[in-house]
């Protein structure tokens, strides 16, 4: 009888690790919140804003000491995303001369595990303290924009090219459907639009009451309303900061680009704990090496 029940329990236990070892490809677990440790080994090669990771190995756009020498212990293949310092989600160096590191697009496992509950009415708002931004939670089949246009499909890139597919952004609800989602936490459920002139605009999909923020406030429902209006009304009136920046510089372009080739979607203010080391690796390296 021992034998058998330590049979039983030895498989229970391999198909546990398989099932962890699964899900740390489609999502990264967060093992420490304190020290925020975090284990990713899916093999996204691009961040949140679309841009092609560097190899971790190679020092080419961008020097650093995060090499898979220096970290021999995380992980750090090819150009797939990855923490090897600690930040607390994936991240990698990018390709872009102008942008040394930036977050890359995969969720957390305890947004994933709880898809299944993901509402269909509305959306919920979960505060992600460690990127100071709220994840949306909507799986509905709202496909029209708060102006009732309809949407563009996720897997289309007319009239819209974009970089928010469901390769770039995997497990984040997009496919091959034109329903409402915010892949890169945008706040609320949001589209590609099919009109010509205007690219992208918010749904019109309610804020659950019973949103879940980890402690946080969730943004009101007027506030997010009056958010959506305004960028509607800066669409249509052809005078966004978008085509301000893009005749100045288009490093800085604001988030309303949605993924357009080459601009940046992601507040600096924002990620503060990615940029750490851009001008002083040197300091912050110090001592980091890992047997």
């Amino acid at each position: 009888m021992n034998t058998l029940l330590f049979i039983v329990l030895t498989h229970l236990s391999t198909l546990l690790t398989r099932l962890t070892a699964e899900e740390n490809i489609r999502c990264y677990d967060v093992l420490d919140v304190t020290k925020k440790r975090i284990r990713y080994t899916g093999t996204v090669n691009v961040t949140r804003s679309g841009r092609i990771c560097q190899k971790w190995r190679l020092q080419t756009p961008h020097v650093h000491r995060k090499t898979p020498r220096n970290y021999p212990n995380k992980d750090l293949s090819e150009n797939y995303c990855r923490d090897p310092d600690n930040s607390g989600f994936p991240w990698c160096f990018t390709t872009d001369p102008k942008k040394k590191r930036e977050i890359c697009g995969v969720p957390d496992c305890r947004a994933h595990r709880a898809m299944a509950d993901v509402p269909t009415d509305c959306y919920t708002l979960e505060y992600m303290a460690s990127i100071s931004t709220y994840q949306v939670h909507y799986g509905g089949n709202v496909s029209h924009t708060i102006r009732g246009i309809s949407c563009q499909k996720w897997t289309e890139q007319a009239p819209n090219s974009h970089d928010r597919t469901p390769e770039n952004f995997p497990y984040t609800g997009l496919g091959d459907h034109n329903y409402c989602r915010d892949p890169d936490m945008t706040g609320y459920p949001w589209c590609y639009t099919s009109q010509p002139g205007i690219r992208w605009e918010g749904c019109t999909v309610p804020l659950c009451s019973d949103k879940k923020n980890s402690g946080e406030d969730a943004t009101d429902d007027e506030d997010v309303e009056e958010d959506m209006d305004a960028e509607a009304d800066q669409e249509e009136d052809g005078n966004t900061e978008e085509e301000d920046n893009e005749e100045t510089d288009d490093s800085d372009t604001v988030h309303t680009d949605k993924g357009e080739t080459g601009k940046d979607d992601i507040d600096s203010d924002t990620v503060a704990d990615v940029e750490k080391g851009d001008a002083g690796e040197g300091n912050a390296d110090q001592g980091e090496t890992e047997g």
